[in-house]
This record gives C-alpha cells, sequence and structure tokens, in this order.
C-alpha cells in the first residue's frame, strides 16, 4: 500500500491511498501551492518506508527507488 498524504490532513481519505505491487508508478493530485506530504509504503500492513517531503521543494524524492520488505 503507497500512501501520500498532507502533513495538516485530519481524516485519511481513501484517494490518498494506492494498492500497488511489484513495480509501480502511480499519480496523485498535490495542491498547487507549498506544503508537506507524509510517503508510507506498507506490506500486508507492516511499514518498510516513511518519509516526509516538503512540495515542491524536494519534488525528486518522490522517485522512491527500490523499496523492500527487508530494507
Amino acid at each position: 500500500m503507497l500512501s501520500l498524504i498532507p502533513n495538516d490532513a485530519e481524516i485519511i481519505h481513501n484517494f490518498y491511498t494506492r494498492d500497488v505491487s511489484g513495480k509501480f508508478n502511480e499519480g496523485f493530485t498535490v495542491l498547487s501551492r507549498s506544503d508537506i506530504y507524509k510517503v508510507t509504503v506498507s506490506c500486508n500492513g507492516t511499514l518498510v518506508y516513511s518519509t516526509v517531503i516538503n512540495y515542491p521543494e524536494e519534488m525528486d524524492k518522490f522517485n522512491l527507488g527500490v523499496i523492500s520488505p527487508s530494507d
């Protein structure tokens, strides 16, 4: 499960998450203003990756590279 959640979100809506597997490339719509987003990847309910990204300053961090449950 891939999640991209605005830092100030009070409710975690379904549109903040995507079911992913294997190689993936997902798109999300973000606000046109600067904001902070929490990015998480979980596998079978276990968190395997988490980071905070300042958008748009750290936009390159949205490229997550290779993630595996053993990381």
